[in-house]
C-alpha cells in the first residue's frame, strides 16, 4: 500500500520536483550555450572565459544528474520489492499493488537510463571542451 501512496505523491508533484530540477539544469546549460554563441557565430574556438562558464555549467549539471542516478538506484535497486513496499506481513501482495510497484520500478529504471545517457553526453562535451574542439564539427572540422 505504501507504493500506491508514493505513486500518488509522484503524481501530485513530489516526483516532478526531481524531474523539474533536471529540466531546469538542462535549461540552464542551454542558456549558457545560447549566451556563449549569441554574440558571434561559432567560427572560432571558445575564449577562456566562455570555456570556464560552459565547463562550470556542465559540471553543475553533471553533479545533479549523478545525484539523481544515485537516488534512483538506491531507492530501486538496493532493496527488495517487499522492503520497498513496506509489507511486513507474511501475506502476498494484491496483484494490482504488484502491478503498480512494478510500473514504478520500471519507470524509475527508465529515468536512470535516460540520466545515464545525459551523463554520457555531458562527459563527451567536457572532453571536447578540454581538447579544444567543443563547437567544432566532428565531420568537416569547421567551427
Amino acid at each position: 500500500m505504501k507504493s500506491a501512496a508514493e505513486a500518488a505523491r509522484r503524481r501530485t508533484g513530489k516526483g516532478r520536483s526531481r524531474a523539474g530540477e533536471a529540466e531546469s539544469a538542462v535549461a540552464e546549460v542551454r542558456s549558457v550555450i545560447r549566451n556563449t554563441f549569441a554574440r558571434r557565430a561559432p567560427t572560432k574556438p571558445l575564449t577562456a572565459r566562455e570555456k570556464k562558464g560552459l565547463k562550470q555549467a556542465l559540471m553543475d549539471l553533471r553533479d545533479r544528474i549523478i545525484g539523481e542516478i544515485q537516488f534512483l538506484s538506491s531507492d530501486n535497486l538496493s532493496r527488495s520489492q517487499r522492503d520497498a513496499t513496506g509489507d511486513l506481513s507474511g501475506y502476498g501482495l494484491h496483484m494490482a499493488d504488484q502491478g503498480t510497484d512494478n510500473f514504478d520500478r520500471e519507470f524509475a529504471l527508465n529515468l536512470m537510463s535516460n540520466d545515464q545517457d545525459i551523463l554520457y553526453e555531458i562527459d563527451e562535451a567536457l572532453a571536447r571542451l578540454e581538447a579544444g574542439t567543443y563547437g567544432k564539427c566532428e565531420r568537416c572540422g569547421k567551427y
